[in-house]
């Protein structure tokens, strides 16, 4: 059983350190080993704290492709990484037997080389012996080319909005900004129409992806990354009612990571569901839940001039619009697009992504409006009493 089956068999895997080094450093070492590594499948899921150290529990995040022999076989491991003074050595909480890893270069090779130390002990009859250290190298894909950092720095997230769900964002009145969005892609036609006329216009906007279109195409996402368009989560393949609402947003941020170099940091759940685990799930990720404030209905085929009329009559300040460029036919989107664009701006509205709108949000505005919203409220109790 290959190390991705007895991770998914069984979530019992975690990553203990004594406190050499600390717990967000350790964490991050850890997180980018088990992306890298051949055939690794798991995701932090949490850390808790311990008497010697803390401990990162993994999850799986490929429940569903393993088949239900391995997922139900019930073996798994139970093991432990120990942060030593020369690298992190796995330690099996059945045997006291160590596998160092030197040094930050031995880490990379933590996923294959597991792999390979755990067949070789369970396939031997003879007792367990210590392993050797593993220096060999391991073959490994030719490295993409590495987007400009403020690609990178368009992902930062306002602390206020960590966890929270968002449907449009308090701004100061006079700060006419507005959120383009689209979901359901990466899709291989309208997509790229899309991102050509977001270009043509001097435009940046945010793109829910799909985790499975994003392993289909990874071409189109990685087109969307470079033109310096925020990317979020939208799950792994748009379910009203996931069987695993935990996979479908891990496995999406482990697909991003893997072909677009960062874990996104905010999600949209399909069909604005928010009771159904997946939205839940990104919430204790501390990844905002965006909804939207202007939807254009384009689900319904309405025709362009119906999306722009939507779209442009729901637009206030801080708005943030739902549109597609993926999940179907898509072309009056691509049609009502420019048109969207230069009236709003006639409208002396200017265009940001989902983190720069973020950013944006006014104290004094936000009060005002729970204030509001308070008052809405007593206002309906005391209609129904």
């Amino acid at each position: 059983m290959t190390l991705r089956n007895r991770i998914a068999a069984k979530r019992n895997f975690k990553i203990k350190g004594n406190g050499a080094i600390g717990e967000h450093s350790f964490t991050n070492l850890v997180q980018r080993t088990l992306s890298e590594s051949d055939g690794s499948c798991v995701k932090i899921y949490k850390t808790r704290r311990s008497r010697s150290g803390f401990v990162i529990q993994l999850t799986s995040l490929s429940h569903y492709q393993i088949k239900n022999a391995a997922t139900k076989s019930g073996e798994g491991i139970n093991m432990s990484i120990d942060n030593r003074g020369d690298g992190l050595h796995l330690i099996q909480k059945r045997s006291s037997n160590l596998v160092p890893l030197a040094g930050v270069a031995g880490l990379t090779l933590l996923g294959f080389g597991l792999w390979r130390v755990m067949a070789a002990r369970q396939s031997s009859p003879s007792p367990i012996v210590p392993a050797q250290t593993i220096s060999a190298p391991v073959p490994r894909r030719t490295p993409r080319a590495t987007p400009t950092p403020q690609i990178y720095a368009s992902r930062d997230i306002a602390n206020w909005a960590k966890g929270k769900k968002v449907l449009q964002v308090p701004v100061k009145a006079s700060d006419k900004v507005f959120a383009l969005t689209f979901d359901d892609g990466p899709w291989p036609v309208y997509t790229r129409k899309i991102l050509q006329i977001l270009k043509e216009n001097n435009v940046k906007a945010t793109f829910f992806m799909v985790g499975h279109e994003v392993r289909a195409r990874p071409d189109v996402a990685r087109a969307v990354r470079d033109a310096g368009h925020a990317i979020g989560n939208h799950s792994w393949d748009h379910p009203s009612r996931p069987r695993d609402p935990i996979m479908q947003v891990m496995r999406t941020d482990a697909i991003i990571q893997k072909e677009l170099g960062f874990r996104p940091t905010f999600f949209r759940p399909p069909y604005g569901l928010m009771k159904n685990g997946m939205a839940g799930q990104a919430m204790k990720l501390h990844d905002p839940v965006l909804l939207w404030s202007a939807d254009s209905a384009d689900w319904k085929k309405p025709g362009a001039d119906h999306i722009v009329r939507m779209i442009v009559g729901q637009a206030r300040p801080g708005g943030i619009s739902l549109m597609h460029d993926g999940g179907g036919d898509r072309h009056q989107d691509v049609e009502a697009l420019p048109i969207i664009i230069s009236t709003l701006r006639s409208q002396g509205y200017r265009f940001v992504t989902i983190p720069e709108l973020l950013k944006l949000r006014d104290a004094n505005a936000a009060a005002q409006e729970a204030t509001h919203k308070t008052a809405r409220h007593n206002h309906k109790k005391k209609a129904k009493h």
